[in-house]
């Protein structure tokens, strides 16, 4: 007799199970807290795009056709052309996403960081779960993982990553789930995986994963490969399809119980940038962005790599928005929108140009820190636009604002314009900053900071040997790609911003100092 599941099936049963009981959740509670004869509370659909850069988009006037389907789907929703996320890399965007606060606060600073362990219960899914709402979460990117684990004890279903991959070699999950931080560095390690922070600790065992994996992808590839000319979607030790991810919320999302709290974080458009067919090519025309200057920390390329590049990933975009299109209609259909808020969001951009390729960066350019913001509120049937600058710290408050719930004290964000009213919305600072080369529980000593205000960006690199206390400033609203540096031209705009950074520097490294 045959068994009936593969293997991965079997495991994909198994730890979908177990990842459903892992936090009891009461329905009562949703009634307890919900007024006789009043709506039931909104559900909320948190969608993040890692490494997604409002300027590729053409919803952000992109001359490239990068994004029609969210171009479309805005025509009734709420768009945000000015939010930045708080750092450039996935670990500090995305804690400050789930927490509402800055990573000088979270203290999630480096590459696969998590929050400080007394500000775990800081969260997103903390205060969905405390009024009631079923919380899940999933996603692609270990990095992101990382974040999670220390969120885990407010998630009622926490979706392993292997269920939604084709191909993972990645098992720290499984079987060190209280030292998830720890094992992925050391199973990184083993495998050689990281090219910047670690090499194998055995060439004979890095041989053999080799090889093992190589003969896998190849039977991935010869199954595949029409449809993925470039190679599959993949990042770390995973091969996934998007598509896969889409299938499982259209399939799924209608049957969580409600009101539910989703946050969901799927690769695409992250590099390496692998569409499907249909989207390799799509942008091999004549446009070509203006040259920059190169930047203080430049990385070498040429503009024609750094060009060629931002047309894969341009593709990719393409591809990721097709997929979203698809979701958005296949839930539309089922009726789960109804009664949902669905969040577009990313937890950094990226970079071509500068001599920079990608976010592994020290700079905070707009590319790499403008990320999409929209949010589809049920019912709503006439577009928003909002151009005021808003924080990926914002989405919190606003989501409880409008689940109609109390903001907790410790949140740094404010909910966003169009949910306020118009009496609680002032001018404020928002803040970016890049610390992976500082220590965790140090004051911040080697860091890049930014502070946003009005239509102007001040960006501060300290700590590095040939940049100990240098300045940047750019009138973002008129000068949307960075090209004229203000800071010593326009003195008068430059101090009052720099007293305000270097004041609230002082004040965040007060408790570390």
């Amino acid at each position: 007799m045959s068994w009936p599941m593969n293997r991965r099936e079997f495991l994909k049963m198994g730890l979908g199970l177990l990842a459903s009981l892992a936090v009891p959740w009461d329905r009562a509670a949703v009634t307890a807290r919900t007024h006789p004869g009043s709506q039931r509370p909104p559900n909320v659909l948190i969608l993040v795009f890692d490494a997604f850069s409002a300027l590729n988009a053409s919803l952000h006037a992109y001359p490239r056709q990068t994004t029609p389907n969210l171009a479309q789907l805005a025509a009734r929703a709420t768009g945000y052309h000015r939010h930045y996320a708080a750092g450039n890399f996935t670990n500090p965007g995305t804690a400050s996403l789930l927490s509402g606060t800055y990573p000088w606060t979270h203290r999630t600073l480096q590459l696969f960081d998590s929050v400080a362990k007394p500000l775990a219960g800081n969260s997103i899914f903390r205060e969905f779960a405390a009024a009631g709402y079923r919380t899940v979460a999933y996603s692609h990117n270990l990095q992101a993982l990382s974040v999670l684990e220390a969120f885990r004890p407010d998630i009622h279903q926490f979706i392993p990553l292997q269920e939604l991959c084709l191909l993972d070699n990645h098992f720290s999950d499984l079987l060190f789930a209280k030292d998830y931080n720890v094992a992925v560095w050391q199973e990184r390690l083993f495998h050689g995986a990281d090219r910047i922070h670690a090499r194998s600790t055995s060439l004979l065992l890095r041989s053999l994963s080799q090889k093992i994996w190589s003969a896998q992808v190849r039977s991935l590839e010869a199954r595949y490969g029409e449809l993925f000319p470039r190679g599959l979607p993949k990042m770390h030790d995973q091969i996934f399809l998007l598509e896969d991810a889409v299938d499982w919320l259209a399939s799924n999302l209608p049957q969580i119980p409600q009101p539910f709290m989703v946050y969901f974080h799927v690769i695409p458009p992250h590099g390496p940038c692998n569409p499907r067919r249909e989207f390799v090519g799509l942008f091999d025309d004549s446009w070509r962005p203006p040259h920059k200057p190169r930047s203080f920390f430049p990385q070498g390329p040429s503009d024609e790599l750094q060009n060629y590049h931002r047309r894969q990933y341009d593709e990719y975009i393409a591809y990721t928005d097709a997929e979203f299109g698809r979701l958005y209609r296949s839930l539309e259909r089922a009726g789960t929108l109804d009664d949902t808020y669905v969040v577009v969001t990313s937890d950094h951009g990226e970079l071509f140009e500068r001599g920079i390729m990608g976010h592994f960066t020290q700079t905070l350019y707009e590319p790499i820190v403008r990320i999409p913001l929209l949010i589809f509120q049920p019912g709503q049937s006439k577009r928003k636009d909002v151009y005021a600058p808003t924080s990926c710290v914002d989405v919190l408050p606003t989501l409880l604002h409008a689940a109609g719930q109390p903001i907790p004290d410790w949140c740094e964000g404010q909910v966003l314009p169009s949910f306020a009213s118009e009496a609680r919305l002032e001018e404020r600072s928002l803040y970016v900053v890049e610390a992976k080369r500082n220590r965790k529980y140090r004051a911040l000593t080697k860091a890049t900071v930014a502070i946003v205000k009005g239509p102007y960006k001040l960006v501060h690199y300290f700590g590095y040997p040939l940049h100990q206390d240098a300045y940047e400033l750019y009138d973002v609203d008129n000068d949307p790609e960075e090209l004229n540096d203000l800071y010593e031209s326009r003195k008068e705009l430059a101090q009052p911003l720099r007293a305000e950074l270097l004041s609230k520097l002082e004040e965040v490294n007060r408790p570390f100092a």
